[in-house]
């Protein structure tokens, strides 16, 4: 969900106007400049965040209508929409899978992150990846046992081939594409998810509210306008 749509949900519910609560929720998403999927809610999508946000932006925002808003209001409201619920820090930590890099220490640390950075990107088969052939068609290939599969960067074109290889060894590896995650934001589960990609809604009782509270998605942009989005949700009875 875009800063902007998540501003203006606080206008609605405090008074003032979008952008007298968008730095908040900028600032929310910021991270996003370090990880573009939603994995960066890990660093600031929980209760700690909230109650850094209120360091930084003080205790209240005084909106446009001279109402004085509590900053750690805004960013429950930011996290619930986007999740759904507000996590600690240890419900994101607990996903993260240890590394023997995080254990290192001295020149062990040192070796674990030379060795880290020259590695082939490789996976042992047997196993099923997903890659995009030439002409961009997504395609499950199931890799035979004793095959290595290369994972080679997505290229500029969108489309990528796999084929058969050889190591100098005479080990076959299959050089291939992973292919980019078509899911957007809009999909994924919190407040304003409603179900149907492309369009922000939340929906009580099985159904939106009012046309204004109705958005297209301006990150994948499957419809042409709001107004758009709205008609969809007409023809499927949710609003």
């Amino acid at each position: 969900m875009n800063p902007f749509h998540h501003a203006e949900s606080s206008a609605r519910k405090y008074g003032g106007v979008a952008e007298d609560y968008l730095p908040v929720h900028q600032w929310f998403d910021e991270s996003k400049s370090y990880l573009a999927d939603f994995r960066h809610r890990a660093l600031r999508h929980h209760a700690e965040g909230i109650f850094l946000a209120e360091r930084l932006f003080g205790p209240t925002i005084t909106n446009s209508q001279g109402r004085r808003v509590p900053t750690r209001f805004l960013g429950e409201q930011h996290v619930k929409e986007d999740l759904g619920r507000i996590p600690s820090v240890q419900d994101w930590f607990e996903w993260i899978a240890p590394q023997p890099w995080m254990l290192a220490s001295g020149k062990r640390r040192h070796e674990a992150s030379d060795s880290a950075g020259k590695g082939d990107h490789s996976l042992r088969s047997p196993a099923v990846v997903t890659v995009s052939v030439a002409g961009g068609v997504v395609q499950h290939v199931d890799v035979p046992a004793g095959v290595r599969v290369v994972v080679q960067d997505y290229d500029v074109d969108g489309v990528a081939e796999e084929q058969l290889q050889t190591d100098a060894d005479g080990t076959p590896f299959v050089q291939a594409c992973w292919a980019p995650d078509e899911t957007c934001e809009c999909e994924l589960p919190g407040y304003f998810c409603c179900g149907v990609p492309g369009i922000l809604a939340h929906l009580e009782d099985g159904r939106a509210g009012s046309p204004q509270e109705i958005q297209r998605c301006d990150l994948c942009q499957r419809y042409a306008s709001d107004e758009a989005a709205y008609t969809r949700l007409v023809e499927l009875g949710l609003a």
